[in-house]
């Protein structure tokens, strides 16, 4: 079973899993802030920001999961002009535990325990801010917080969540005003909040969601002396807040999905679909799909390819007719969805669901035992002209092993030895000094003698390919 594109023109029938599971979650955000003062010459304050955020959402205890775990943690980087010593690294710790109180036959109106820390970095208003009476403190730590909470959510689209909660906090960040009624963000040591939150979100038509909070909390100083149990400045009781929005249209960006007749042209997932005959397989359903050799070869057809001027990147198989029906259902999207009360992202809980392609000794071991119901595939790199006046296709089958015999061979799979080896492939082109180019080009860049050595060092591998030319005579 064979998966990887290198030529011109692709057909790839695979088996391969269409979805992707990973637990780990990456943000990174960047942010600048300006400060002017229009009524007294001072010089403007320039500040900016980058905040890399990486989590990892731990394994569960069942599915539905009845726990769970996120550790994690996030790097600031902060800088401001014209302030001195201003440039800053932190590193913050993440941690989230979660239960549901109850059997999970009942989700999702289960009650759920959870046990939060986070660290809050300081706004670039509460550290720079300039604001008549309200001056910023570059001294300011990061807030750290413990937070221990109690969550019901309701059985009906119209009912509130409620959610009781005690929070814990160290240096935690509060304005103080003196005498002369100058205020400034500080840090107060010691505190603690308590409270009850309802929420709620409703969508009264598809393009229209509405959002709904309302929050009691009573906050008290752990402070020693004269501070201890009293509320804490700017945190008020009562907090509501409600939102209204409405989704005129989706944006999004990506790159060609094929080249057709000298130019790119742009397509939608599962497109153009068309049936292949495949040597020993027969006739199978192919799909365009996205991927980086229309673009590469496109943008070299004069220079390597002899002007050639369509390629098409297309794949198929079973995974593959599962994936569309997943994507028609609207399964594999990124836009939340209104599931009982609460937002649901259709890709997260299909990527959450999928289990993950075998990659150990173990796990392929295990489904070698269990035995497959089939294993088929084909690669095959088609090339379509004219010589000599006559029309010339020429097919060209890469041969590889197939699963058990790569795991009998190397202990890994069969992507994982083609890739591998492919990967190795090149690797030995470069210590052998067969490439003769510099920079960062495509495989269609190499030379012919480059190709034909790439070539007889794969057949070593049981890595061979097959060519099939058709030429009409009359």
């Amino acid at each position: 079973m064979s998966q990887l594109p290198t030529d011109i023109r692709n057909q790839t029938a695979s088996l391969g899993s269409a979805l992707e599971n990973g637990p780990w979650n990456i943000d990174i955000e960047g942010s600048v802030f300006r400060a002017r003062d229009a009524e007294r010459p001072t010089a403007d304050l320039d500040a900016q920001r980058l905040r890399i955020r990486l989590t990892h959402d731990g394994a569960t205890v069942s599915k539905p999961a009845s726990s769970g775990v996120r550790l994690g943690g996030q790097i600031v980087w902060e800088s401001a002009s014209p302030r001195p010593d201003s440039d800053t690294l932190r590193l913050s710790p993440l941690l989230d535990i979660w239960r549901h109180l109850g059997p999970v036959s009942t989700l999702p109106t289960l009650p759920t325990l959870r046990l939060q820390y986070r660290e809050r970095v300081p706004t670039f208003f509460e550290r720079y801010g300039n604001r008549g009476l309200f001056q910023g403190n570059p001294d300011l730590k990061t807030e750290r917080a413990a937070t221990l909470s109690v969550t019901q959510r309701s059985a009906g689209q119209y009912w509130p969540d409620v959610a009781l909660f005690t929070r814990w906090l160290w240096d935690g960040i509060t304005p103080q005003y003196n005498a002369r009624g100058t205020g400034q963000s500080t840090n107060a040591g010691r505190a603690s909040v308590s409270g009850i939150s309802l929420s709620g979100a409703a969508a009264p038509a598809r393009t229209w969601q509405w959002r709904w909070r309302l929050d009691w909390q009573h906050s008290r100083d752990r402070g020693s002396g004269s501070v201890d149990g009293k509320q804490l400045p700017g945190r008020p009781e009562w907090i509501a807040d409600w939102q209204l929005r409405r989704r005129w249209a989706s944006v999004s960006a990506g790159y060609a999905f094929h080249f057709e007749n000298g130019a790119f042209r742009e397509g939608v997932p599962f497109g153009n679909p068309a049936m292949f005959e495949f040597r020993g397989l027969g006739a199978r359903r192919m799909y365009d799909h996205e991927h980086e050799e229309p673009v590469t070869m496109g943008l070299l057809a004069d220079k390597y390819l002899r002007g050639v001027r369509n390629v098409h990147f297309r794949f198929g198989g079973p995974h593959c007719e599962l994936a569309k029906g997943l994507y028609d259902m609207g399964l594999l999207s990124s836009e939340p969805v209104e599931l009982d009360g609460a937002q649901v992202v259709p890709m997260r809980l299909i990527s959450k669901l999928t289990p993950p392609a075998p990659k150990y000794r173990e796990e392929i071991e295990q489904v070698l035992a269990e035995g497959m119901v089939m294993e088929e595939g084909a690669f095959l790199v088609r090339v379509d002209g004219v010589k000599d006046g006559s029309p010339l296709r020429i097919d060209t089958y890469v041969n590889a092993p197939d699963l058990t015999t790569s795991f009998a061979k190397a202990g890994i799979t069969h992507e994982s030895y083609y890739t591998g080896q492919g990967a190795f492939l090149f690797t030995k082109l470069l210590v052998h000094g067969k490439v003769g180019l510099t920079g960062v080009f495509p495989p269609e860049a190499l030379d012919a003698e480059a190709r034909a050595y790439y070539f007889a060092e794969a057949a070593k591998l049981d890595i061979t390919l097959d060519e099939v030319m058709e030429r009409r005579l009359y």
